[in-house]
């Protein structure tokens, strides 16, 4: 009878085994679940060996004897008698070794069963190990893809190298039009024997972001939010601002355009958490920001509050999230077309410090409230800006 098994046949819900890389892993894995089985039918002393053939898919099974001159009751397992039958006709000496083919049909039903689920199992779990050490380095990683088909809810991606990736539709961004045999990019999530990725997390816009931004800027992110499909904040360091604010419109509109069209507002972090909350919002929307007792405030003309709000309330919340604090809205009472004079404050404050804001180009309040205060000369002082400005606002939101 045949002595060699195949392996797609004793393990048929694999298939194939050349998915196994190395003959080594697969002579191992055979050792680790079939050897135990034939130490507890011939003994628990007795010696046995694998020769395993990846490329074929098959194997034999090795028994070790030690020939003596006589196998003596309670001796080792390994022991044959220089005069046992099986060694007639050969040319062996005593301490030699002879080895022999286990006939693996030997095996009783139960130990075929145990044999086939044992390695199975063992060879998935070797699979999954050379998947993880294939992939396992692509987690977190925003990747280009092209589609190649859609089939039972989610798309089939293949990567550069040929690889097979899963977006899965829920993993879309929302209303996105996924076209078969277009290129996308995506952020890989799993790996394994699912390799699968999503465009919805704020860390596929980070991943994406630090794509289209090499070589063109410059800057460090310091965090993401996300709304998927409506909108994405970016806060980023710059070290220079020479020709910033044209590279950051580009780079909006490019992220923009691989994002479905959702809103992308790059946002220039600041360490005065008052110039940050500023820098969230274009400037034609606020009168003024600030932030006091751990909680934002925008100082807006009626007419800006949809804007600064946004559609459901989203870029206001996003910009909570991204601040880390909760913010106040206050609206101007005073007509938008309207301004105050600083000179109005000359009683509180002082004639001498008016004179100097008016000295720099500061005589109306707007344009004070809409300055970077950070930037002011020396000679102002601060005590006396805060002040000036808790009059302005108190000012502009009086009834």
């Amino acid at each position: 009878m045949e002595k060699t098994v195949n392996i797609s046949d004793l393990v048929n819900s694999l298939g194939s085994l050349n998915k196994i890389n190395s003959k080594v892993n697969l002579r191992k894995t055979i050792e680790e679940v079939l050897i135990p089985i034939l130490r507890n039918k011939y003994g628990r002393d007795a010696s046995f060996g694998v020769i395993a053939n990846a490329d074929r898919g098959d194997f034999e099974v090795i028994r070790n004897y030690e020939v003596v001159e006589e196998v003596k009751g309670g001796s080792s397992a390994n022991e044959i008698s220089i005069d046992d039958e099986r060694l007639e006709g050969l040319d062996f000496e005593v301490e030699e070794t002879y080895v022999e083919v286990v006939n693996l049909s030997e095996l009783t039903p139960n130990e075929l069963m145990s044999l086939r689920t044992s390695l199975n199992n063992k060879v998935n779990q070797l699979m999954l190990s050379q998947l993880d050490s294939k992939f396992g380095d692509l987690n977190g990683k925003v990747m280009k893809f092209k589609v190649e088909k859609s089939i039972r809810g989610k798309f089939i991606l293949t990567s550069s190298e040929g690889y097979e990736f899963e977006l899965p539709f829920e993993n879309k961004i929302q209303k996105e039009i996924v076209a078969v045999g277009s290129e996308i990019y995506a952020l890989v999530v799993e790996t394994g024997i699912k390799n699968v990725v999503t465009r919805k997390t704020p860390e596929f816009v980070r991943g994406l972001f630090e794509i289209i931004s090499d070589k063109i800027i410059e800057c460090e992110i310091v965090d993401v939010v996300r709304r998927p499909g409506v909108q994405s904040k970016i806060a980023v360091k710059i070290d220079s601002y020479k020709g910033v604010f044209d590279d950051l419109k580009f780079l909006s509109a490019n992220l923009s355009s691989e994002l479905n069209l959702e809103t992308v507002d790059i946002i220039i972090y600041s360490s005065d958490p008052s110039k940050y909350l500023r820098n969230c919002f274009f400037n034609s929307w606020i009168i003024d920001a600030w932030v006091a007792d751990g909680r934002g405030n925008l100082l807006i003309d009626k007419n800006q509050i949809p804007f600064v709000i946004g559609n459901h309330g989203v870029n206001i919340k996003l910009t909570e999230k991204l601040m880390g604090m909760q913010i106040d809205l206050h609206i101007s009472k005073v007509n938008s077309q309207e301004d105050i004079e600083l000179s109005e404050f000359t009683e509180e404050i002082g004639a001498d410090f008016i004179d100097k804001l008016e000295g720099i180009n500061f005589t109306m309040a707007r344009e004070l409230m809409k300055s970077d205060k950070m930037r002011l000369p020396k000679f102002i002082n601060k005590k006396k800006l805060i002040k000036l400005m808790d009059l302005i606002h108190e000012e502009f939101t009086k009834e």
